[in-house]
């Protein structure tokens, strides 16, 4: 969705979505004693997305909105 509207606001909230999601994993690779490449592997991929959807222009127009 953020990319049809170019909202500010949906990269920001899309972003943290995608990192909400890996900071989960890492709980869940601690509580569940699951520390397997692949659940790091997707901590790394889910953290990633979200850096790139919290960087750049979206961000910028949504700190200048604020303030």
């Amino acid at each position: 969705m953020p990319l049809a509207s170019l909202e500010p606001v949906l990269f920001a909230l899309t972003g943290l979505c995608w990192l909400g999601a890996a900071l989960g994993r890492v709980v869940s690779i601690f509580v569940d004693h699951a520390a397997d490449a692949k659940n790091w592997l997707a901590v790394v991929f889910e953290s990633g997305f979200a850096t790139f959807l919290l960087m750049g222009t979206p961000a910028t127009q949504m700190l200048e909105l604020l303030t």
